[in-house]
């Protein structure tokens, strides 16, 4: 049966009848008396040790151990926190040829978010593309395609505001994650300890993967013979605020290089980023309001985040069901898609377009 820790008032009477028991006529009980004072100094001394004791109990095993020896646990089995990294990618100046725009050139997005170009470059023509980095690591600086960022100083000859650039795989500056949160740490050292490596079983490969910066827990999917018998094919996502994002082309590369220097060396590992498959949706919806619309699309956003598995079918019932749940929402009727839709492989399920019927 579980320990029942005592409370103050238990320890206090236990205290008392102690000393009541082996001192005849010792009035521990009074607040006044020598035995009363001492009852209490021993009650808040001994309740001190329970709580110490109780702290111990929770950082001997990870699963509820605190930051600081959550890290112990982890770095025992080869494990270490994933760092913050910057966000980079490239902008678009406008300017007179033969202009210099040195490195370390400072910039600020609308919200003062700062960034810092790498390297020198001239102006050939009127534009000229730089690569930046954001200046603290951290996904505050991923910027979408389009983002303005303003010259901290002016520079003679060059417009004030650069343009973020399409790295070429639909996104912007990107690679900036946070530092891994306890709540991800905690999983990979439970997952490491009941997942011990196997050198190249499925679950290696996603571990290997959770390693690189920013790669979504839960996210990571593993194929065997992808492009063939001996190879093996990983997919993931990005963590993108309080959801997940397609990963870039940076992105997909750097889990690549992570993987390669982890892999059997008779095995071909292929990461990819998954494509997006949007799902269009026909709903009839009773009480059909604004409101009730919203929660609906809350619920199936959720949804697909939740369950969308590259090349996994997404299924009638469950779209009904992410529906139903929704705060408002009486009954509907879901006139498309009329039957579960099975995406191709690689292809990541997505919600797409929703007509009110």
């Amino acid at each position: 049966m579980p320990f029942e820790r005592a409370t103050p008032q238990q320890i206090r009477d236990r205290v008392g009848a102690e000393y009541e028991a082996v001192l005849p006529g010792a009035d521990a009980r009074s607040r006044r008396s020598v035995e009363g004072v001492s009852t209490r100094a021993v009650t808040v001394a001994s309740y001190g040790l329970h709580e110490h004791l109780d702290w111990i109990s929770e950082q001997i095993l990870p699963d509820k151990a605190e930051e600081e020896i959550l890290e112990r646990h982890a770095s025992l089995w080869g494990i270490e926190r994933r760092a913050a990294t910057a966000a980079t990618g490239e902008v678009r100046f406008t300017g007179i040829v033969g202009v210099i725009i040195p490195a370390g050139t400072e910039m600020r997005r609308s919200d003062d978010v700062r960034f810092v170009t790498a390297a020198d470059v001239t102006f050939t023509g009127t534009t000229a593309d730089v690569t930046v980095s954001a200046s603290a690591a951290g996904s505050a600086g991923n910027s979408p395609i389009g983002s303005k960022l303003a010259l901290l100083a002016p520079i003679t000859d060059v417009q004030s505001q650069a343009v973020v650039l399409d790295d070429g795989s639909g996104n912007g500056l990107t690679s900036g994650a946070d530092i891994e949160s306890d709540d991800d740490l905690r999983a990979r050292v439970i997952i490491r300890i009941q997942q011990p490596p196997q050198g190249g079983a499925d679950y290696d490969y996603k571990a290997w993967a959770l390693e690189v910066a920013g790669v979504g827990k839960d996210k990571v999917w593993i194929y065997r013979n992808w492009m063939g018998l001996g190879t093996v094919g990983i997919a993931f996502l990005v963590i993108a605020g309080d959801g997940f994002a397609i990963p870039s082309t940076a992105e997909v590369a750097a889990v690549q290089a992570h993987i390669d220097l982890k892999r059997p060396v008779t095995g071909e590992a292929i990461v990819f980023a998954p494509t997006a498959y949007p799902i269009d949706l026909t709903i009839k919806l009773f009480p059909d309001t604004t409101v009730t619309r919203a929660a609906v699309v809350d619920e199936l956003t959720d949804y697909f985040s939740r369950e969308g598995v590259p090349g996994s079918a997404i299924y009638l019932s469950r779209l009904r069901a992410a529906v139903s749940v929704a705060v408002g929402e009486d009954h509907h009727e879901l006139l498309l898609p009329d039957d579960n839709v099975q995406p191709p492989a690689g292809r990541l399920p997505m919600l797409g377009a929703i007509t009110w019927a």
